[in-house]
């Protein structure tokens, strides 16, 4: 079965074998791509939140303090263990680099992997649609 036309705002240009997930494996809307297929969760570092290495500009709406703040309550909701995503094993090839930080996504239930899903209570208590 075939899915519906690609949105315009998917549009790639590949250089060599096309991957069709960056055609059809997005979606718009409340709970944005969740609502397709269900990623890990890890969440942002602080440099995440700086200045682009590249220069770029960056204007977060919040603090990497406001966020780290919200981590234990999303684990909550995703019915994840709490507690780091570091991995404590160092690879010998990396141990030199102060930079490398190996970390391990934490995985939800499929059933949760959808964020308006998870969120629908909270989302209705607002008047929000997903459709």
């Amino acid at each position: 079965m075939r899915g519906p036309d690609p949105h315009p705002l998917n549009e790639a240009v590949f250089d060599g074998q096309p991957y069709q997930g960056a055609l059809r494996g997005r979606r718009r809307g409340l709970g944005g791509t969740t609502a397709v297929w269900g990623g890990a969760l890890l969440p942002f570092l602080p440099c995440d939140l700086d200045s682009h290495t590249a220069g770029w500009p960056v204007d977060w709406p919040v603090t990497y303090q406001e966020l780290e703040a919200e981590f234990g309550e999303i684990e909550r909701l995703f019915q994840l263990q709490s507690g780091p995503y570091e991995v404590e094993e160092v690879l010998t090839a990396h141990e030199a680099n102060q930079h490398f930080m190996l970390r391990s996504a934490k995985w939800p239930a499929f059933r949760l992997r959808n964020v308006a899903r998870v969120l629908a209570s909270a989302i209705r208590s607002q008047g929000l649609a997903n459709g």
